[in-house]
């Protein structure tokens, strides 16, 4: 059996990655790199969205096109702070996450300030953005925490599809709700929403390790079912605005 199939196995398990790697007596950074190549391989094997040459609410390669998700600590920009952003190039099928102990500092304001920097690099390097519910919270989160850090100065403006805008909107299926959870389930679609448990959420509020590395696999997943969302809403987006 290969090792990642051990590793998702006591994942399953509801082992966080540092128990797994005690338990297979490998390296921490081995597990991960394990876990993360398995999140690369299932969006290269997944359906991708296709940038249309007409008709299509994507502008064309080489325009750079995210699909994007953050992770935080809290819902406001006071007491919250940014924790994971996962952003999936869907040119290229690479996917880049970032964590706040991917990046080095002398205490946790260093660190996550270094990650709001990256995110925000991310959305600067892009020419199209698609989000679920990223106009609403993620880009205003990361805006509160921008100014938190001193940093008074806006988003760059770029072209945005959130795809709970276009659920609610121009679908307008009533799908019992315009979460990504239920879009996943109602499409039929070949992602399910990831569940971290109820300690993992809370040890990743103090900032834990682990748990942070557990909530980065999440919004993985849900950055890999937003793309597959995306190319099943662009048809009702593109009949509601008469292209």
């Amino acid at each position: 059996m290969a090792l990642i199939d051990d590793i998702l196995d006591l994942m399953d398990e509801g082992l966080g990655l540092r128990r797994v790697a005690e338990e297979l007596d490998v390296t921490y950074g081995k597990v991960r790199w394990e876990v993360q190549k398995h999140n690369n391989d299932a969006v290269r094997s997944a359906p991708k969205p296709t940038a249309q040459r007409t008709n299509s609410a994507v502008t064309p390669q080489p325009f750079v096109t995210y699909v994007w998700d953050l992770e935080t600590t809290d819902l406001n920009s006071f007491f919250g702070r940014l924790i994971v952003a996962s952003f999936l190039n869907l040119n290229t099928g690479e996917m880049q996450t970032r964590t706040i102990y991917d990046f080095d500092g002398a205490d946790q304001m260093e660190r996550e300030i270094q990650l709001i920097e990256w995110a925000v690099d991310r959305i600067e390097e892009a020419d199209i953005l698609i989000g679920h519910n990223t106009l609403a919270f993620d880009c205003s989160f990361l805006r509160g925490r921008l100014a938190a850090h001193g940093e008074h100065r806006p988003l760059p403006k770029r072209i945005h599809y959130d795809t709970f805008q276009m659920a609610k909107f121009a679908f307008k299926g009533r799908p019992q709700g315009y979460s990504l959870e239920n879009l996943l389930d109602f499409f039929h679609l070949p992602v399910r929403k990831d569940k971290p448990s109820k300690y993992e959420w809370a040890d990743s509020v103090i900032l834990d390790e682990v748990a942070v590395a557990r909530i980065a696999q999440r919004c993985e997943s849900d950055v890999i079912g937003n793309a597959l969302v995306w190319d099943v809403l662009r048809p009702y987006y593109n009949a509601w605005k008469g292209r």
